[in-house]
């Protein structure tokens, strides 16, 4: 049990424990650029729906006034 600790010190100076080391801190770095650049990309188009929201009430609202309009003229006329 006491050689625990050190035979870890001593794997920590070969080549291939440095270059797993290095591999996975490459791996965890490209992960989190990717998952940063796909929340950009969702907040992006999360905006852009949001922008598109917003011109759509009144359009809706336009919608039904002409509806509503249209529909009392025509009851308007009927008597």
């Amino acid at each position: 049990m006491h050689l625990w600790p050190t035979k870890n010190l001593r794997d920590s100076f070969k080549h291939s424990y440095l270059k797993r080391l290095e591999w996975n801190y490459q791996r965890m770095k490209a992960e989190k650029d990717q998952q940063s650049s796909t929340e950009q990309k969702l907040l992006e188009n999360e905006n852009q729906d949001q922008s598109n929201n917003g011109d759509a009430p009144t359009s809706l609202i336009a919608k039904l006034a002409l509806c509503f309009s249209f529909s009392l003229n025509m009851l308007s006329s009927i008597d």
